[in-house]
């Protein structure tokens, strides 16, 4: 599934290695600690209320994941599944090579993911990758992504015709 998303590389040093495991990231944010806004009858002005409420949960977890330091992660165009990512890089990666992927997939709310990877094909700057050491629940979170993508896809090709 090609798609456009927040996602930087970094090779991982081999002290790094053995205890290296994919998941998914902060899920445990400050955000939770506040209850639900309570359902109103008017239903359009309910799902107006629900959408900028999911909106300002997305933003105040951007700003939580950089103010402990996470960097911002440049947008990047990647053709991803669930088995792994193909991307663009200016960095030198060998095949064999293990590196970190962090990449923010934008669900709702968006998910931040910390992916281990193991570099299977390099051609010029494209780097292919297949996902390691990952659970079969965050494989989950990446397959609706995806899942998602196609369909937004599928319904507008449709509107088109």
């Amino acid at each position: 599934m090609d798609a456009k998303i927040p996602l930087s590389a970094r090779l991982l040093p081999d002290r790094e290695i053995p205890g290296a495991v994919s998941r998914v990231g902060d899920s445990d944010s400050v955000i939770t600690e506040f209850p639900i806004p309570p359902d109103i009858p008017n239903k359009v002005l309910n799902d107006w209320m629900k959408m900028i409420n999911a909106k300002l949960d997305a933003l105040l977890k951007v700003h939580s994941r950089q103010s402990e330091g996470l960097p911002s992660l440049p947008m990047t165009s990647v053709n991803i599944s669930a088995g792994g990512v193909r991307f663009r890089s200016t960095s030198d990666y060998d095949q064999g090579d293990i590196i970190e992927i962090k990449m923010t997939l934008p669900l709702e709310p968006p998910v931040f993911f910390s992916m281990i990877a193991d570099v299977i094909r390099v051609d010029a700057y494209t780097v292919a990758t297949k996902f390691i050491n990952t659970s079969e629940s965050v494989r989950s979170k990446i397959a609706d992504f995806v899942f998602h993508r196609e369909r937004e896809i599928m319904i507008s090709k449709r509107e088109s015709m």
